[in-house]
């Protein structure tokens, strides 16, 4: 008996790359992308390379969404994995946007909004946490102290060291400059 499940995906994967009528077509056939010899013309060899999909929760998905229809390029993927592998996410050091974000327990939105919306850079948008900054422990030549802590010692407000590093200065920087008076 034949899996149906998996013959699905196959079938799809050559409509999307070669069926010009296939509402996909855009993003695939069209784009480029096809289907390497060995599995266009053998759902065999695809189901051998493939091997079953692991639950129904899988899709058929594309490591390198540029790259073609191959063993080394495919997987058996989650709907979340999909949705974290689309051409228009970040890569950053491997890792998604996503990837990334969650990692530092952050949400993918609230390092887009840094960086696009603040242009912050891409370092600190994924390392500074999202809440109780300014608890967070900075360490500057060899001490570590919190953010309230660095702006009294250094007499400078709180409050401007955290927009400083908010804003991507290093913390060098938004420890060393001094602040501007207001005349």
């Amino acid at each position: 008996m034949m899996p149906r499940a998996e013959y699905q995906s196959w079938y799809d994967m050559k409509r999307r790359c070669y069926n010009r009528k296939n509402i996909s077509y855009k993003y695939y056939g069209a784009r480029g992308v096809k289907v390497c010899k060995r599995w266009l013309t053998s759902f065999a060899a695809f189901l051998q390379d493939m091997g079953p999909k692991p639950s129904a929760a899988h899709s058929l998905d594309r490591k390198n969404n540029n790259k073609d229809y191959t063993p080394a390029n495919c997987r058996w993927a989650t709907r979340q994995q999909q949705s974290e592998n689309r051409r228009s996410n970040w890569n950053i050091d491997g890792l998604t946007l996503t990837e990334a974000a969650r990692r530092n327990g952050l949400k993918r939105k609230t390092v887009e909004k840094r960086v696009m919306k603040h242009g912050w850079l891409i370092d600190h948008a994924i390392s500074i946490p999202a809440r109780g900054f300014q608890y967070r422990r900075i360490k500057f030549n060899g001490v570590e102290k919190t953010i309230t802590e660095w702006a009294r010692d250094l007499g400078v407000a709180r409050n401007t060291v955290k927009q400083r590093l908010d804003y991507g200065w290093s913390i060098e920087a938004a420890l060393t400059t001094p602040a501007r008076k207001l005349h």
